[in-house]
């Protein structure tokens, strides 16, 4: 008696679900295109500057790049733009950026994961116009690593 009384219940529960997505939901729906919906394709985006990009392999001879700003872009955002983590495994970043008001270069040195290959998210700064970021190959090796991570990074 008690399972007849639960099915009842469910049927109940299960027509007023579909009496209220039919009264709702899916006559209020417009599947058919408008102009207000159609798919507009992306405006260019605006050049707000250039940045420069040094690569430092651990062979052959460094690159100098200069590559456009077009949106609030990060050291993350550069490092894709110019591929260095498929040019480099493991790498030093430098951010280089000079303050006008005081007429000096500040130097940010930035944490690359190499195994994320990606830029630890409290170091990736916003790119600005005329900054340097300078990318050199990792030349320490695995067993340098350690010993520094040992240590303490005392030489």
């Amino acid at each position: 008696m008690a399972i007849q009384q639960h099915n009842k219940h469910f049927d109940f529960v299960f027509a007023a679900a579909i009496v209220c997505m039919i009264f709702t939901g899916c006559q209020t729906m417009n599947l058919s295109p408008s102009s207000d919906t159609e798919m507009v394709p992306p405006t260019p985006e605006k050049v707000v500057g250039q940045y420069q990009v040094q690569m430092i392999p651990r062979f052959g001879k460094p690159t100098v790049q200069k590559m456009d700003i077009t949106v609030p872009m990060t050291v993350q955002d550069a490092l894709v733009a110019t591929k260095a983590s498929e040019k480099f495994r493991a790498m030093e970043i430098t951010l280089s950026r000079i303050v006008k008001e005081k007429g000096q270069v500040i130097k940010r040195p930035i944490s690359y994961d190499a195994r994320n290959r990606s830029v630890r998210p409290e170091q990736d700064y916003q790119v600005l116009p005329g900054d340097t970021i300078t990318i050199s190959a990792d030349s320490s090796g695995a067993v340098d690593k350690m010993i520094q991570a040992l240590t303490g990074g005392i030489n």
